[in-house]
C-alpha cells in the first residue's frame, strides 16, 4: 500500500487523520486498495451513538468517505448514507441530495474534526479489508 499524502484527498486532511490511516495501512504493504470500516458496537436506532463510517482508498487516493445513520425507528429503521464525499465522482451527498463536491467543503471540515475526536475517544471497532 502506498502511503497517503496530504494530496490524497481534494479537501485538506488533518495530520492526525492522515497518520491514523497510514498506521492502519502499514499492516498491508502489498495492498493497492483498502476499505476501512468504523463501527460503534452500541449504535442503534433507539439509543443513538456514533455513526458508522467507511473510507475507501485506492492507489493511495481516498475515493470516498461515507457516514451512515439510521432512518426510522424500531423494526422499521434502516441504515443508510447520511453524508457521502465521493471524491472520484466529484460529488457530495447529504441526506439523499447530491451537490457538487465544493459545496461539501465546510461540512467535511466539521465532519473531520468530529470524526478525529471519536477516534481519539476510542469509540469505534475498526476493521480493514485489503485488496492486492
Amino acid at each position: 500500500m502506498q502511503t497517503l499524502e496530504p494530496s490524497a484527498c481534494p479537501f485538506p486532511l488533518e495530520p492526525f487523520l492522515l497518520n491514523h490511516l497510514n498506521d492502519l495501512f502499514k499492516a498491508h504493504p502489498e495492498a493497492t486498495s483498502i476499505t476501512v470500516n468504523y463501527r460503534d458496537p452500541d449504535y442503534s436506532s433507539e439509543t443513538g451513538g456514533f455513526h458508522p463510517v467507511e473510507i475507501r482508498v485506492e492507489q493511495g487516493c481516498i475515493h470516498y468517505i461515507t457516514d451512515f445513520c439510521f432512518y426510522g425507528m424500531g423494526d422499521m429503521a434502516e441504515l443508510g448514507k447520511e453524508i457521502d464525499f465521493d471524491f472520484e465522482q466529484q460529488v457530495f451527498e447529504h441526506m439523499g441530495q447530491v451537490f457538487s463536491l465544493a459545496a461539501g467543503r465546510e461540512l467535511f471540515e466539521l465532519w473531520q474534526c468530529n470524526f478525529i475526536s471519536y477516534i481519539q475517544m476510542d469509540v469505534f471497532d475498526i476493521t480493514l479489508a485489503a485488496e492486492p
